[in-house]
């Protein structure tokens, strides 16, 4: 039997700006997964062109198709689409890895955790900013105490939207959810994860209008630690976190991945880690966990105190105080 027999049939299902930029190169990586991927997309154009630019010779217009052929599918379609398309996969015993936000309530990610169970298969989420160095730096040092007990919490993330997205998903009432699940769930996976509990929300506003939200501000709390968020499409922020606690400081560049600086007792000392591939090894621990030598990086119950916070925030939205706005009529998104 060739390497390329023994190897997994994974799907790519999505072709859009995601996939082609992180999911793709990394997966042709390896010659015996290249030979026996599939590219499914309804615009079978679109597959077919991911298809040249790879050099992959299977394309298919919907996961139906190709169902009972795979062992995992990587799930790049739009995010209204994540809950049924990874329920299909895990009942028919195809195990998932699933762009964020993997599901938009609690009870629908709990779902897919039983039905993965049920089905003995793996259901990972693509929160792969956990992987990089920088943000297992800030988890590391706080674990060990090196800045005490964290109080405080600023994390600001912003500039103008210029995803190359291939579709209109992003934007307009069908899509209802903006910068806070798309970046805000990393934002919020880390805040959760890095504290090793998931905050409760204090405030949450955004300058939806009944379309999709761009500008967004989150408070949260715990019982030590206060949390300010600021997310937008529109304006460049700092793109920065800062982390105050009891015994010093720690601040890092959401765009560095390999450092953080520690300020404690009047010193200042800066950590760095080994580039790394974030992108590879998400895709290589969920491949392993197919062939059944490895586990997800992120489990799909690893995040769910992330999606019930994304959906308390939207649960309990109010508008942004925007001065600029005046009582006009709101325009109609299309």
């Amino acid at each position: 039997m060739s390497s390329a027999e023994s190897a997994p049939t994974i799907a790519v299902v999505g072709c859009g700006a995601i996939a082609e930029s992180y999911h793709l190169p990394a997966l042709v990586r390896r010659p015996d997964l290249k030979e026996r991927l599939v590219l499914v997309d309804p615009s079978r154009d679109r597959a077919r062109e991911m298809a040249r630019r790879f050099d992959l010779s299977r394309t298919a217009g919907s996961l139906d198709e190709v169902l009972d052929e795979l062992d995992g599918a990587v799930l790049a379609a739009p995010p209204a689409l994540h809950v049924p398309l990874t329920l299909q996969c895990v009942r028919a015993g195809v195990h998932v890895l699933c762009e964020k936000p993997l599901a938009e309530t609690g009870e629908e990610l709990k779902e897919i955790i039983s039905e993965a169970d049920r089905a003995g298969v793996v259901v990972a989420a693509n929160h792969n900013r956990r992987l990089a160095g920088a943000s297992q730096l800030v988890k590391q040092a706080l674990d060990n105490g090196d800045i005490g007990t964290p109080q405080r919490i600023e994390y600001l993330q912003g500039a103008p939207f210029d995803w190359p997205a291939a579709s209109g998903a992003y934007f307009g009432k069908a899509a209802g959810r903006g910068i806070v699940a798309d970046l805000g769930s990393h934002c919020l996976d880390l805040i959760c994860w890095w504290l090793g509990e998931k905050p409760r929300l204090v405030d949450y506003a955004d300058d939806s209008r009944g379309g999709t939200e761009a500008v967004a501000s989150i408070r949260l709390a715990t019982d030590s630690c206060r949390v300010e968020v600021e997310l937008s499409w529109l304006t460049r922020y700092g793109n920065t976190y800062r982390i105050e606690g009891t015994a010093g400081s720690l601040h890092g560049h959401l765009f560095d991945q390999r450092s953080i600086t520690l300020e404690k007792e009047g010193r200042s000392e800066k950590r760095t880690t080994p580039k790394t591939r974030i992108n590879e090894e998400m895709l290589d621990a969920f491949v392993g966990a197919v062939e059944g030598t490895a586990t997800p990086a992120v489990s799909a119950s690893d995040v769910l105190p992330t999606i019930e916070l994304l959906d308390e925030c939207y649960g309990n939205r109010r508008l942004l105080d925007e001065s600029w706005y005046v009582n006009a009529a709101p325009v109609e998104v299309a």
